[in-house]
């Protein structure tokens, strides 16, 4: 887990001194909503589709840069046979954007990593990701 200063301190502006956790607290609860999504939406299919989902779980975690063409077409797959898991999946991406952006960006560019999370944060707001 990377805690560089300026990753911290755009955490601590983006969502103010009230944030107690860590981030890794953060990234696990994530990954667990998703999850979440994933097994009470998949529970609702035909058996191959659920038997094979819970099988490729890790296409929804792993960084969608890494994954082989076959792990793309299952991800795609699942994604298109419930919205509620797409949207906790693009969540998870934009998060897993924001992670990134924010070790490259540095300390000089704080500013454009806070808005960039507070856009994360508006999405998760208005989107049905609770409500599926």
């Amino acid at each position: 887990m990377d805690m560089s200063p300026s990753f911290k301190a755009a955490v601590r502006q983006a969502l103010g001194n009230r944030l107690s956790l860590q981030i890794a607290f953060i990234l696990c609860g994530i990954s667990t909503a998703l999850d979440g999504v994933r097994r009470r939406v998949q529970s609702t299919w035909h058996d191959y589709d659920r038997k094979k989902c819970k099988k490729m779980r890790y296409v929804f975690h792993w960084n969608s840069e890494k994954l082989t063409e076959e792990d793309r077409w299952y991800l795609n797959r699942y994604l298109g046979l419930s919205n509620g898991l797409k949207v906790a999946y693009e969540l998870k991406e934009a998060f897993s954007q924001w992670f990134n952006e924010a070790k490259e960006n540095g300390q000089g560019s704080i500013l454009q990593t806070t808005k960039f999370i507070t856009r994360v944060l508006s999405k998760s707001r208005t989107s049905q990701f609770t409500r599926v």
